[in-house]
């Protein structure tokens, strides 16, 4: 709904927007295609499956692409790796003070008893993932982070409510009052009324179904 919003109405007729869960994908009749995208979501799906599901889904020579900030997938042994640019690292901020991520990780425990749950360490990485299927062992593009990125405190308010761990519906009716009291506090923290955020450099991991392959 947001999305569909959100495209300008010149637009609306090049775009169709279907709301359905991926491992759907063989019921939706959706044709085939040269790329299919995934931003920080393979993770919430049966990712062996969807994999191939994917893979049946694109023409010879087209790519899966999972796209994550920070770098946590690729493991070692990498076949074939694509750097743009140089990892900045964590750059030096404007003139406006980081997020304080502890702050609010704080006040998550105290309204939800809980912030943001730490990685799974048994997690497998995508690479590794992605050489058991017909894919075989992805690509690899890094692209370095922006140092210039600046929210305002709602934004970060927002930011927060669209994670699994932080969503509205976790706060029921005291969403407005956990809102309130988030804002109070960023405020504390902040002569500027805006933050500067790090986001980490963006990995992209491109998996090519190769022509010749069924």
């Amino acid at each position: 709904m947001e999305a569909r919003t959100a495209t300008p109405a010149s637009d609306r007729d090049k775009v169709r927007w279907v709301q359905a869960r991926a491992e759907n994908i063989p019921a939706l009749n959706l044709g085939r295609f040269q790329a299919v995208t995934l931003a920080q979501s393979f993770h919430w799906t049966d990712k062996d499956a969807v994999a191939e599901i994917v893979y049946d889904s694109l023409v010879p020579g087209g790519s899966m692409l999972l796209i994550h900030h920070e770098a946590p997938s690729f493991g070692p042994g990498t076949p074939s790796t694509i750097v743009t640019g140089e990892p900045s690292g964590a750059p030096q901020g404007p003139a406006h003070p980081p997020i304080p991520h502890e702050v609010i990780e704080q006040m998550l425990v105290g309204w939800l008893g809980r912030g943001k749950p730490p990685p799974d360490p048994n997690r497998e990485a995508y690479n590794d993932l992605l050489a058991r299927t017909r894919f075989g062992p992805p690509e690899r593009l890094l692209l370095p982070g922006r140092a210039d990125l600046i929210r305002t405190v709602d934004e970060v308010i927002d930011n927060y409510l669209s994670t699994s761990f932080a969503a509205p519906d976790l706060f029921g009716d005291c969403l407005p009052q956990f809102r309130s009291a988030v804002a109070r506090e960023l405020r504390r923290h902040t002569d500027t009324g805006c933050f500067w955020e790090w986001p980490g450099d963006t990995e992209v991991l491109i998996a090519i179904k190769r022509s010749g392959h069924r």
